[in-house]
């Protein structure tokens, strides 16, 4: 059963005039992927907010290179931004930094513990303070730890994606 699908682009909701409510139909592509099907009641009320749910800021629709209009959040400084890119950082694809969540990142960033990229280098100075974090522990502060080591010595193309 499917539950959810995510809708990455104004393009696809514009193209099944979606709107809240709608009873739509999906199915899973390649047996896997949650895709929308078609929109059964195509109310196409749909109202893009004009504010960042997360920072307040305004927001604004960019165009990719390849013609996919997107909403953005206009501020640099949006927390929810600074947790995305640092999950792009620990990604597989990347640095392959394991346990890194964006829920974990979250807690550490709200701690402190993290301000910057080179922060996460510097997780095992807070190591006490990190156990004490709720849904921490010695062990699991470990787990988070030994992934970070281990990317120290990560190739020049991980870093650079």
């Amino acid at each position: 059963m499917v539950s959810r699908a995510y809708l990455h682009n104004l393009n696809v909701l514009s193209y099944f005039q979606l709107g809240i409510g709608d009873e739509v139909e999906l199915f899973k592509a390649n047996m896997i992927i949650p895709q929308l099907a078609r929109n059964l009641t195509c109310s196409n009320t749909l109202v893009l907010p004009d504010s960042c749910p997360c920072c307040g800021e305004k927001t604004s629709i960019h165009t990719t290179v390849n013609g996919t209009r997107q909403l953005y959040c206009d501020n640099s400084a949006c927390s929810v931004k600074w947790v995305q890119q640092l999950v792009h950082f620990c990604d597989k694809t990347r640095m392959n930094i394991e346990g890194l969540s964006a829920k974990n990142l979250e807690k550490l960033i709200g701690a402190g513990f993290i301000n910057d990229f080179g922060d996460l280098y510097r997780l095992r100075d807070f190591r006490v303070e990190m156990e004490r974090l709720p849904g921490f522990g010695p062990k699991l502060v470990q787990r988070r730890l030994d992934p970070l080591e281990e990317s120290r010595h990560g190739r020049l193309n991980q870093f650079i994606s």
